[in-house]
């Protein structure tokens, strides 16, 4: 009947949408105040390092679904963490978690390319 693609994006349509994101994640960063702790405060830090650490360890392995047995195909878990960091942590220390966690589980651990070219060309 219908069938069914990805949405195709043309070279520039695909950088106006990434300065258009680019631009409004730089603006909630910059603009929102942000909470540091003060130098004594080791469990805050130590609660920073250890939901990163199991941000990027949710990230990087993948829960194979069994109903789809034939298919490689898995899920993560990831959005646990990043959720209860949310409820957690002052902003925008959420965003700064979920972006190193993302940064390292994919271009260290999985060594994944960070733009895939065959997508939008």
């Amino acid at each position: 009947m219908g069938e069914t693609r990805p949405p195709q994006l043309d070279r520039w349509s695909f950088r106006f949408l990434l300065v258009g994101v680019s631009a409004a994640t730089l603006g909630l960063l910059l603009l929102g105040p942000w909470y540091v702790p003060a130098g004594g405060e080791t469990v805050y830090w130590n609660a920073v390092v250890a939901f990163l650490l199991l941000g990027i360890a949710c990230d990087s392995s993948f829960l194979p679904l069994s109903r789809i047995a034939f298919a490689r195909v898995g899920t993560s878990v990831a959005f646990i963490p990043f959720i209860s960091s949310v409820l957690l942590f002052a902003h925008p220390w959420p965003m700064v978690l979920a972006g190193a966690t993302g940064v390292v589980a994919d271009g260290i651990v999985r060594r994944k390319p960070f733009l895939r070219e065959d997508h939008f060309s």
